[in-house]
């Protein structure tokens, strides 16, 4: 299974780092941030994607985002994780 989370802040990014830590080795996990992630951090996802819809403020980069999951699934099913969740 592809998981996909967004993670806009660096707060968000923390987050999603537990999230794939908690389904490392199961699942594929994408993430879409507007963060630079390096070293082991980066080691926990599949593909780290930038945000195709970027708005005023980081709530507006992520809801859009949201609305348009779609377009990071290229064709494929996904499953659209919060970065707050843990599996």
């Amino acid at each position: 299974m592809r998981i996909l989370t967004i993670a806009i802040g660096e707060r968000y990014l923390n987050m999603a780092c537990t999230l794939a830590a908690s389904v490392y080795g199961k699942h594929e996990i994408l993430l879409v941030t507007d963060q630079d992630v390096k070293g082991r951090k980066a080691d926990l996802f599949t593909e780290i994607i930038s945000p195709i819809h970027v708005g005023e403020t980081d709530v507006e980069t992520a809801m859009i985002n949201k609305l348009h999951i779609d377009e990071y699934g290229r064709g494929e099913p996904i499953l659209f994780l919060d970065a707050d969740t843990i599996i």
